[in-house]
């Protein structure tokens, strides 16, 4: 079962975009990510592209450091 809350800085996202981020934000391929979610990899290739579009991002280096970017802002706590 998944989990429906959403990561830091990925609310943007659905559910299944945020599980095929996090899966490219870790390293892994297309194919993998679609073995492992029992979808097909077109599938998984439209979720990154919508991933990408939703983010402001090109490839998946930079979807991987925009997550890491929302999940540490998400992290700080205000001072004061």
């Amino acid at each position: 079962m998944t989990s429906t809350t959403a990561a830091p800085g990925t609310a943007e996202l659905t559910p299944r975009e945020q599980a095929v981020a996090a899966h490219i934000a870790v390293g892994m391929s297309n194919h993998a990510i679609a073995e492992q979610l029992g979808v097909s990899v077109n599938t998984i290739k439209t979720l990154a592209s919508r991933s990408f579009t939703k983010l402001g991002v090109h490839n998946r280096v930079q979807l991987a450091n925009a997550l890491r970017d929302r999940s540490t802002a998400g992290a700080q706590e205000p001072v004061g």
